[in-house]
Formats: C-alpha cells, structure tokens, sequence
C-alpha cells in the first residue's frame, strides 16, 4: 500500500522527497552524520490516515528511532511536520483528472488517469486507469486497471485488469487479477494462476 511520508527533523527544518521514502536516503541527501548514538535528527514517518483525505484525522506522526536529540518536542514541530506532509500528498496522491508523470512517484485513486512514461513509478487503487509506457512500473490493486506498453513492469492485485497492447511487457498477477493480450492478431486472456475459484 501507499504509505509514502517518511521525513527527517533537523533544529529548523523538516527534509523529505516526494519520491524517497527512505530515512537513510534523505539522511544520505542532506549528508547528516548517522555514525554517532546521538544524532543531531529525528527520523519520523505519518502513517494511518486514508490516503485520499490529507485530512483525515487518522494521520499519526511516528518518531522512527531511539534516540531522541535534547531540542526534540513533538508540539513544536507538529504543523512544521504536517504542513510538509500536506505538501508531499498534494504531489503524489491523485483522486481524479489526468497526470502524466515521467518520473517519480504517484498513488493513482478513484477515477484519476495516469499516463506515466519512461521512469515513473505508480501505484493504482479503486477505479484509477494508468497507461504504462517505457519503462514506467506500475503496482494495480482493487479495480484499477492498466493498459501497458513497450518495457513497462506491472504487478496486479485483488482484481486488478492489465491490458497488453505491445512490447516487452513484464507483468506478474495476484489474487484474482486478469490480463488481456492485445498485442497479437487475437486477444488472450489470463487470469492469475492463485485465483481463486
């Protein structure tokens, strides 16, 4: 699943990337020491909110680590947190219209369209559509469907539709999802081997 925002917490400062969610990435990024017991950040990760309501409620900032620098205070770093939080959802999370990405990272729902190309990463949910091209990879759950072409990677869960239409697609499916080959003269149908019956 989605769960995108991690960050790390200097004195004055919250560091993320809308397309890492690794600690040690963003750590690496930024060139903080992490070879002492106790490091000058906080490693920190907002999870447990739905993911198509920046909103909700349900978001919960998680402190990723034991030791904790002497400055460290939750409430004063809360709205810094979830104001960068904000941002990096309204970047990746989309819920209707149409995207192209061609790079970087996007969780598709509900009635959006993606087109993503050449290194773009999408995970689909619910009823969202994605065109996959190059080598753009894509992960479908629920309903989403994607229609893939050239060297694109996709993965299909739940019940999930892929639909071939050309190229060296690598696609993998899950649970109960089906693929559609159209790039032959005749249009074959898979479903996923652990379908159940």
């Amino acid at each position: 699943m989605c769960q995108y925002f991690s960050a790390i917490v200097i004195k004055d400062e919250v560091l993320w990337d809308a397309n890492n969610d690794s600690h040690e990435d963003i750590i690496a990024m930024h060139k903080l020491d992490d070879t002492t017991k106790e490091p000058n950040f906080v490693r920190l990760e907002v999870s447990g909110g739905k993911m198509t309501n920046v909103n909700d409620p349900a978001w919960k900032i998680k402190v990723d680590q034991d030791y904790l620098p002497n400055w460290w205070k939750l409430d004063k770093y809360h709205n810094m947190i979830m104001g960068a939080f904000r941002t990096c959802h309204q970047q990746i999370v989309k819920t209707e219209g149409h995207h192209i990405v061609k790079q970087g990272r996007v969780c598709a729902y509900n009635s959006a369209t993606v087109k993503a190309c050449d290194s773009a990463i999408v995970e689909a949910y619910n009823s969202a559509t994605v065109e996959a091209c190059n080598s753009a990879i894509v992960k479908a759950y629920d309903s989403a469907t994607v229609k893939a072409f050239n060297s694109a990677t996709v993965k299909a869960y739940n019940s999930a539709t892929v639909i071939k239409w050309s190229g060296d697609v690598k696609i993998q499916l899950y649970d109960n999802a089906v693929l559609v080959d159209r790039s032959g003269e005749k249009p074959k149908c898979q479903i996923a081997k652990n379908a159940k019956k």
